[in-house]
């Protein structure tokens, strides 16, 4: 799990505000829990992301108690507001709900990207068409460390189809809680010319009809691919944003999105007719390698 150290100075310096304000006045406000927090800020401790996402939580719910000062006019102290410092105070939840947003946006662009559709490959009868689910695009990504170009490797060493082949599910924008997401199933994949593909086949359901419709018509052509990395090499190029290679990977599922991180994934659409019967040959020359069962997708989170 990845830890932070990068929290603002101005909420190490309130954490050293709130200690200093105990250490001189003996105040009974606060936790052992908050205390604790305001000294690993004060000695910028780095904290992991359940940490950041405590903060966070507390800050939010604690903010309406702030004002600012540790004392009224009475000279009795403000709990609300000492320990909204000790917490790290406005830097700190604003840091945190970003590192939280920034954490949440890594995961999903790790696992969700690149693909796009051919509507002119679809068939009518099976309810097919062809996708290009990645290409070796870079899409620039965040982390804790910085700004980073990421390319996925195309060709078979790199890619590791085995769940797509055993039909990957099709899902609705990547959501896998309920079998109304499942909206089709993958029936094969392949590389072509540094090129993924798949072969998908939705659903005869009634509330997918409309997708397909859409399909059809060029409406929808954009899909994202879910994939999990087990390994990336750096580029040496020597650029400013480095580029991270994808040297061995994994896609496990694919969804209809609204946009792509990768503008070149969509569906796939045959260049000429002779194309169209030769891929209907080797589809038919294949039917009987096909695995059509169809998996449930459980959430992945990716590094």
């Amino acid at each position: 799990m990845p830890t932070y150290n990068n929290y603002p100075k101005s909420a190490t310096n309130q954490a050293k505000r709130a200690l200093k304000f105990r250490e001189e006045n003996g105040t009974s406000c606060g936790t052992r829990v908050g205390w604790t927090r305001a000294r690993q800020l004060a000695n910028r401790v780095a904290i992991d992301l359940s940490t950041v996402k405590r903060t966070f939580s507390f800050l939010s719910r604690a903010k309406t108690y702030d004002q600012g000062k540790f004392t009224d006019a009475d000279g009795k102290e403000i709990c609300g507001s000492i320990m909204y410092a000790a917490w790290g105070g406005d830097t700190m939840k604003n840091w945190a709900e970003k590192t939280i947003k920034m954490e949440e946006e890594r995961k999903i662009s790790s696992v969700y990207k690149r693909a796009f559709f051919e509507p002119t490959t679809f068939d009518e009868e099976s309810r097919t068409v062809d996708v290009i689910f990645s290409t070796e695009s870079p899409v620039l990504r965040s982390s804790n460390r910085g700004d980073f170009y990421e390319v996925l490797n195309i060709n078979e060493q790199s890619i590791r189809m085995d769940r797509l082949n055993a039909g990957a599910p099709v899902l609705n924008d990547h959501k896998a809680d309920d079998l109304s997401d499942v909206i089709g199933v993958v029936e094969r994949a392949w590389i072509q010319n540094s090129t993924a593909y798949a072969s998908i086949k939705f659903s005869d359901r009634e509330f997918v009809k409309p997708i397909i419709q859409d399909v059809k018509d060029g409406i929808l052509r954009n899909i994202s691919v879910g994939y999990r990395i087990w390994r990336m090499e750096k580029e040496d190029d020597n650029k400013e944003v480095p580029t991270y290679r994808a040297m061995d990977w994994e896609p496990f599922e694919i969804s209809l999105v609204s946009i792509p991180a990768d503008s070149r994934a969509q569906i796939r659409h045959f260049e000429t007719e002779d194309e169209k019967q030769d891929f209907d040959f080797l589809n038919k020359l294949k039917e009987e390698e096909r695995t059509r069962s169809l998996n449930l997708l459980s959430k992945k989170m990716v590094l």
